[in-house]
């Protein structure tokens, strides 16, 4: 399910529920419970009926969005990343015959300067074999558009890092992310978000 869908569903079930429990109130039993007008009563119980299953229908999508094993936050002090300001996430694997999808998730100003933020990433494996990459998170198209869900001020973006991997060592894991721009601090940077889908494959 794309993440726009999977939104759309979450802020749709979010308005179905108060609806649900208004319809659901005391008053409005009584007020059928008490209508002259047999037509209106019938009317009124087809309108419950309908919208419970709409609210099950949405909640049952809702629940098939990703399964992430792994979901944590690491904000940036004061929006302005500097050199020395680096973000470790730690997780652990049980099950090297899974495979996964990583994903970075990012939260930036639209004020951000740049239409790229270049940033090293450091992983720290059990048996403490380290690998070393620098790449290039791109948040805004060649015609500066971003290409996160924009607010009035900022933007996030879902990045796939590494998609359909699997882990060949069980044990602790260490993610280590830095900025790796010319500059420093690198301002507009608000947080990030390590995010590791479980699928439903298998190596």
């Amino acid at each position: 399910m794309s993440r726009a869908i999977f939104y759309f569903l979450q802020k749709l079930q979010e308005r179905l529920v108060p609806l649900w429990r208004e319809i659901k109130g005391v008053d409005f039993l009584i007020r059928v419970e008490n209508s002259s007008k047999g037509g209106q009563a019938a009317h009124n119980i087809s309108n419950i009926f309908h919208l419970s299953v709409l609210l099950i229908f949405t909640s049952f999508l809702c629940s098939c969005g990703p399964n992430y094993i792994f979901d944590e936050e690491k904000p940036i002090t004061d929006s302005n990343w500097t050199y020395t300001d680096s973000l470790t996430f730690q997780f652990e694997v049980t099950d090297t015959s899974k495979v996964y999808n990583l994903n970075l998730e990012i939260d930036h100003s639209m004020a951000y300067r740049h239409q790229n933020l270049y940033v090293q990433i450091a992983t720290l494996f059990p048996s403490k074999k380290r690998d070393v990459q620098v790449i290039s998170l791109e948040l805004a198209n060649k015609y500066g558009a971003w290409l996160g869900d924009c607010g009035s001020e900022n933007c996030t973006l879902l990045i796939p890092l590494q998609q359909q991997i699997y882990f060949q060592e069980t044990g602790g894991y260490e993610f280590v992310l830095k900025q790796f721009m010319r500059e420093s601090p690198v301002g507009g940077i608000n947080k990030f978000t390590l995010k590791i889908e479980e699928t439903d494959l298998q190596k």
